[in-house]
């Protein structure tokens, strides 16, 4: 109602009702989407030779959040230099564990991209 969930059943392979649940979940950062690009910001190295050249850019990254919440399979989507993306991954692979995603009260991998903006 008004955009909010109101009500819903689920039921199991056997036709007896359970617990609802949504159908679709996706993949939360600890703490939600502020607190994820907060621990960018404050993770994040900026690489020597780019500072010292005032180098700028975004860099968007493609990874997996998988059954158990943990990132993986991280690849750079829109590369910018290869200083700048080596620094992209590594701050990816380094975030915690993830909450994961669910579809039909599943766990299941989904893939994520976002951007990494660099500003001296």
């Amino acid at each position: 109602k008004n955009g909010k969930f109101k009500n819903g059943e689920c039921w199991n392979e056997d036709g007896e009702k359970i617990k609802h649940y949504d159908y679709q979940i996706h993949p939360k950062y600890p703490g939600g989407k502020d607190k994820m690009y907060e621990f960018i910001q404050k993770n994040l190295k900026y690489p020597p030779l780019s500072l010292n050249y005032n180098i700028s850019g975004k860099v968007i990254v493609n990874f997996i959040i998988d059954k158990e919440g943990n990132v993986s399979e991280v690849k750079v989507l829109e590369a910018f230099n290869s200083e700048l993306d080596a620094e992209a991954i590594r701050i990816i692979k380094s975030m915690p564990k993830w909450e994961p995603g669910f579809q039909d009260g599943i766990a299941v991998p989904v893939k994520y991209s976002i951007p990494i903006v660099f500003n001296p």
